[in-house]
């Protein structure tokens, strides 16, 4: 019988638990009283990390410490608690910063040392079904208001989307009674993200579905066939929902997201370096700005920007928070990441129903990322990065069994590693 690694059960365990937590928000603790961001979830993430660190440290302590891949996240770390040192409004800046790193690290880390093995990512796709169906189940029955466990409709669809990696992994794994289960478990978290007004989810498959046919994820005939029934439920989801429909004037949803651009342009050119604060109020920086789009009046776009403390985009919300620096720093170590898993999904190294579920779950929250600041959840980021983790690092089953005892590093080591798909190893 083979014997178990006790440390790495438990940071495994403590894992799934994080991702219990991180989806039912259950139990929870507001730990800074009068402030929103989630404190309880990012620091609950950094248990997992410590025991990731804990067991590399005691096991491989003559392996060489890969610094050349974990000096860059300590340099941002770094650098986003002191641009929330700096701001006008440290503390509030500083919780946000926590929320947004301390799961990301924690995702990566847990990624790429848990869930090298096939049998370890197959427990994690279940763990990650489990959380789908409470969410979506629990939505549906005790009521789908957004509201409902603290989650705004873009907060409650960014995570439907990244858990349902999940189910999606179920339907590829085979089986009818399998696709059938997973099917009504999509089914029911579309139906959850219909009534709570998601339109990003209704319009994402006329996004995604070229790009599956692109990496030849799905036929041409099946492609059609979503796109029609897609329509479908677009233009019902419209005559449902008539303010949804989107409006060139007087439409908050539209000039916010269309003035935000020339607007962080505005914040960008005072404090480019370290930003002003990821919950800093930005009316003190714009008291000159006007408008430039003519969708809104200066006063309209200003009781927006009063009711909303970041851009409904991550990526602006990145550059006027914490600067051009610390944000290109991230994209390019979150990009590197991505880039790779997806260069290894196209050359199809990676098994089918992993590759559908992370490509899906991935590429569309990297699209939602345009129109909602989800990273600044810390449930959202810890799902975000555990997957690129488990897609940047992913292991095929031949090769995870030949690791043995050797250590994985977090670059790839030549041409012919990447082409069969392998990652360097370096023996204890």
């Amino acid at each position: 019988m083979k014997r178990i690694d006790g440390q790495l059960f438990r940071a495994t365990a403590l894992c799934f638990v994080v991702c219990l937590q991180a989806t039912f928000l259950v139990p929870y603790a507001v730990l800074v009283p009068g402030e929103r961001t989630n404190v309880f979830t990012a620091l609950l993430v950094l248990l997992p990390l410590l025991q990731v660190a804990w067991k590399r440290l005691r096991t491989e302590r003559s392996a060489a410490f890969p610094w050349r891949a974990i000096a860059p996240w300590l340099v941002l770390a770094a650098g986003l608690g002191l641009s929330a040192s700096l701001s006008p409004a440290p503390f509030p800046a500083a919780l946000r910063a926590l929320s947004f790193i301390a799961p990301a690290v924690g995702g990566l880390a847990c990624g790429h040392g848990l869930f090298r093995s096939e049998k370890a990512r197959r427990y994690l796709f279940h763990m990650l079904t489990v959380c789908f169906a409470g969410l979506a189940i629990s939505h549906l029955i005790f009521g789908v208001a957004p509201s409902f466990l603290g989650l705004h409709h873009h907060a409650l669809a960014g995570a439907l989307v990244l858990l349902s990696a999940g189910p999606i992994h179920m339907a590829g794994e085979g089986g009818h009674l399998r696709r059938a289960l997973a099917l009504a478990l999509l089914v029911a978290g579309a139906v959850v993200c219909f009534v709570a007004g998601s339109r990003f989810v209704v319009l994402l498959p006329f996004v995604l579905i070229p790009v599956y046919l692109a990496f030849r994820s799905i036929s041409l005939r099946s492609a059609l066939l979503v796109l029609l029934c897609s329509a479908i439920v677009a233009g019902g989801f419209f005559v449902i929902y008539p303010t949804k429909v989107l409006r060139v004037e007087n439409y908050e949803s539209t000039y916010y997201r269309v003035e935000a651009f020339p607007a962080t342009w505005a914040i960008v050119k005072q404090h480019p370096l370290l930003g002003v604060g990821i919950r800093t109020p930005r009316q003190q920086f714009l008291e000159s700005y006007e408008p430039v789009s003519g969708m809104a009046t200066k006063a309209e776009f200003f009781g927006t920007l009063e009711r909303n403390v970041t851009w409904d985009n991550q990526y602006l919300s990145l550059l006027c928070g914490i600067g051009v620096p610390l944000s290109l720093l991230y994209f390019f170590l979150a990009g590197r990441l991505l880039a790779g898993y997806l260069r290894r999904a196209w050359r199809q190294e990676i098994d089918f129903p992993a590759e559908r579920a992370l490509t899906f779950a991935l590429l569309a929250s990297v699209i939602h990322f345009t129109v909602h600041d989800g990273l600044f959840y810390p449930q959202i980021s810890w799902f975000f990065h555990l997957l690129l983790g488990v897609g940047a690092f992913y292991l095929p089953a031949g090769a995870a069994q030949r690791a043995g005892a050797a250590r994985p590093a977090l670059v790839p080591e030549s041409d012919d590693a990447r082409a069969t798909g392998t990652l360097r190893c370096v023996s204890n």
